[in-house]
This record gives C-alpha cells, sequence and structure tokens, in this order.
C-alpha cells in the first residue's frame, strides 16, 4: 500500500521506531484476525499444530530475510528492514485469507428464509466466532467454530427457541464438516 510506504519514508527521516511500528500495525492485526479464524475452523488438533508451525516456520524466515525491528535498529537500516516486514506481512495475511476462503463454502443460490426452510446458506455475523454445539443449547458439547463472515449451510431451522445474552432466538441444525451440529440463529444472516 502506497500510504504504507509513504509512512516508512516520513517515519525513517524522524528515526521514529514507535512510527515505523505504528505503521505495522494493521497489517499485523490482519495477519493475527486470518490466523485466528482460520485456525478456529480447524476441528483436528494436528492441523491447529501444522498452522502454528507453518506459521513459526513463516515468522523465522520473515526474520531472517527482514530482520527485527527494534529499538537497537540502526536509523539508517530501519525502514528497509520496516519495508521487508510490511511487504511480508501482507503476503501472509492474503495467504491466510485465501486459504479460510477454501475452507468456507460459499453459493450464489439466493437462500429461501420462510419459516421452517432447509438446507439454505448462510452467513456468521457472531464476532469472533460463531460455535457450533452437539446440541441445541449453550451446555451443548463443543464441536468447532466459524469465523465471522464463513459461511454455513442451515439443515433444520427453529429446532428449539431460546434467549441468550438477552436476544431471543432459535437453535437451526447446521452440517458441520462430515455431520451436523447446533448454532443459535441470532448470529446468522441470509445469503
Amino acid at each position: 500500500p502506497k500510504a504504507l510506504i509513504s509512512a516508512i519514508v516520513t517515519c525513517g527521516t524522524e528515526n521514529n521506531y514507535e512510527c515505523l511500528n505504528e505503521v505495522l500495525k494493521s497489517e499485523k492485526k490482519r495477519l493475527n484476525k486470518a490466523y485466528q479464524a482460520l485456525s478456529a475452523t480447524y476441528n483436528d488438533a494436528n492441523k491447529i499444530l501444522q498452522l502454528d508451525n507453518e506459521q513459526r516456520a513463516w515468522l523465522d524466515k520473515r526474520n531472517a530475510e527482514c530482520g527485527k525491528l527494534v529499538i537497537e535498529t540502526p536509523p539508517n537500516e530501519a525502514p528497509k528492514i520496516t519495508a521487508c516486514i510490511l511487504k511480508a506481512l501482507t503476503q501472509r495475511a492474503n495467504q491466510l485469507e485465501n486459504a479460510l476462503s477454501t475452507i468456507t463454502p460459499t453459493t450464489n443460490k439466493k437462500p429461501d428464509t420462510t419459516t421452517n426452510a432447509t438446507e439454505q446458506w448462510f452467513e456468521s455475523t457472531a464476532k469472533p466466532v460463531l460455535i457450533v454445539r452437539d446440541k441445541p443449547d449453550v451446555t451443548g458439547k463443543k464441536l468447532g467454530t466459524v469465523p465471522t463472515g464463513g459461511k454455513i449451510k442451515v439443515l433444520e431451522t427453529k429446532v428449539k427457541q431460546d434467549s441468550i445474552s438477552g436476544q431471543k432466538g432459535n437453535w437451526v441444525k447446521v452440517e458441520w464438516l462430515e455431520g451436523s451440529g447446533y448454532v443459535f440463529d441470532v448470529f446468522l444472516k441470509p445469503l
């Protein structure tokens, strides 16, 4: 992003470590959000461990290629290091977001939102994630999560009425991995 590169130049001429670090903040936040969302989609400890290992390997490679931006970084090297880190952060965030988009199914079909409609696609509005449970109740065992903006297929609506944190809604049956589970529909938006 040109604005961020411009900010690096400005910060570098001021020899300001905090300023350079601030430039990286938005991409770090985007990368962390994508990483957490992707990790939340995995219900398998091995996949989570693999993602953690990939992230550590990426960080080691980034540090080897770019160096580290620390207070002691020489002023003449700090802008170059910051630009390299920014590029790496952007590429990794894009990579994680792309991986996440391949996990959440999409459809072009507009759902029928009439009462008790079946097999319709919805989008999660829950922040940070929508919890999928094994039974239609907050005491149900957590099967996994759907990130904000993730797509989910509803198999059966209005399974059980409930009120959670003052919000009235219904538990709905959803397709989850190779089986099914339940989510609270207050956090679903029709596609």
